[in-house]
């Protein structure tokens, strides 16, 4: 239980650093994916989490 917080910084910060990946891809200056696509995507295919769990970790809410 004692790496319970540190894990969760971990994830958090692939959280975080996925979507500023997937957000700044552009082509012909417009972005590539939608912010509905890319937290689906993060959710389903990188850390398996809730959806809702993902917008808290982006946006802090």
């Amino acid at each position: 239980m004692a790496r319970d917080p540190e894990l969760i910084k971990l994830r958090d910060r692939r959280i975080r650093e996925v979507f500023e990946r997937m957000r700044s891809k552009r082509v012909a200056g417009k972005r590539v994916y939608t912010t509905e696509y890319i937290l689906h995507h993060i959710s389903t295919e990188h850390v398996f989490v809730s959806t809702k769990v993902v917008e808290r970790v982006v946006y802090g809410k």
